[in-house]
């Protein structure tokens, strides 16, 4: 069963990556406009491109905040 449930958490977690790299850091390409399904044009807009930016910025904190309830260290208290 662990197995599974890392196998899943793993890919979860990818997916969460690979969303936060397209509204982080490629905000205009063609990518993000096929999985987002927007406009090139309607991504270039400068409330868009800060919207999609400050979204990002906020799954880097909440990937943060769950690795270290998931993965806790000896900051935490636990571990070794």
């Amino acid at each position: 069963m662990s197995v599974i449930v890392t196998v899943f958490a793993t890919l979860v977690a990818l997916e969460f990556l690979f969303i936060m790299y397209l509204e982080t850091f490629r905000t205009t390409s063609a990518q993000t406009a096929r999985v987002f399904a927007m406009t090139k044009e309607e991504l270039a807009r400068p409330s868009v491109n800060t919207l999609f930016k400050k979204s990002g910025d906020l799954q880097r904190l909440d990937r943060d905040l769950v690795v270290g309830r998931v993965i806790p260290g000896p900051e935490y208290g636990h571990g070794g």
